[in-house]
């Protein structure tokens, strides 16, 4: 009995719906959902990505992109606006992203024609709820007059930050478990994503995002300051499944390519 009730909670909360009368979004929704992922065993989510955005080419998956003039908030006179990724080539999951405004959840749909595709390939039938590969938030960073990204999240747990009048580089992970050691590295996964509304006038966007892995499940928010040096705020609450062991946790992980280093046999 505990099973099905468990079951038909996560069921009702992946459709967007509740059992119930509706509660307000705060921070308790996402940890309840993590904790209810992490009492049962994981299981992986089904892609909802045709095979043929699956088997699209690097060339032509970098021939999908955004329409500016599509981006959420746009046109609000907010300081933030979002812009989201097409799931596609090697991003063979999708994520939901959804928005929170005056404690109510609203979920954002995929939508076909706010994307250009600059091939003639035939994609087929493409599923209305196929969802995101990621999303970017843009700001009035380095112009007053314009938006340039601040932060995107794209790809397992990977997120990346700009300060002004800088360049990408460091990547970061919501976690990290068993890198750089004999066992294999497990790779959690960033499945849902809610986003605060702006206030207008505000200086940070508020973002929290549901973790899941075969050994963790885990409740993020991250508190987004652009500046001359982006800080980004994160806490986190992680639920470990019951006989999960892995061994080694990172907290806080950055990752990057690199030339030389320390165990690279060269010093120039």
């Amino acid at each position: 009995m505990k099973r099905l009730i468990l079951f038909l909670l996560l069921a009702g909360w992946v459709a967007g719906e509740t059992l119930g009368p509706a509660e307000p979004f705060s921070v308790a929704t996402v940890k309840a959902r993590a904790a209810l992922l992490a009492a049962a065993p994981y299981e992986e989510r089904r892609s909802r990505v045709p095979a043929a955005l699956q088997s699209l080419e690097y060339d032509d998956f970098r021939r999908i992109s955004y329409r500016r003039e599509r981006a959420w908030w746009v046109g609000t006179g907010l300081p933030f606006q979002l812009q989201f990724a097409h799931p596609g080539f090697l991003l063979k999951r999708s994520i939901q992203v959804s928005e929170v405004s005056a404690g109510q959840v609203t979920p954002i749909p995929f939508d076909r024609s706010a994307f250009n595709y600059y091939f003639d390939r035939d994609l087929g039938a493409i599923p209305a709820d196929l969802g995101f590969a990621g999303f970017r938030v843009l700001h009035p960073l380095n112009d007053p007059r314009g938006f340039d990204e601040v932060i995107v999240f794209q790809g397992a747990s990977y997120f990346r930050a700009l300060g002004r009048s800088l360049h990408y580089g460091l990547s970061a992970r919501g976690l990290a478990l068993n890198s750089g050691g004999p066992s294999p590295e497990e790779f959690p996964v960033f499945e849902e994503f809610w986003i605060e509304r702006p206030l207008p006038g505000s200086g940070t966007v508020i973002i929290h995002a549901l973790l899941d892995s075969p050994s963790v499940a885990g409740a993020y928010q991250f508190t987004v300051t652009p500046g001359a040096a982006t800080v980004v705020e994160v806490r986190s609450v992680l639920y470990f499944r019951t006989g999960a062991a892995p061994g080694v946790v990172g907290i806080a992980p950055l990752t990057s390519m690199f030339w030389h280093g320390e165990n690279s046999g060269t010093t120039h």
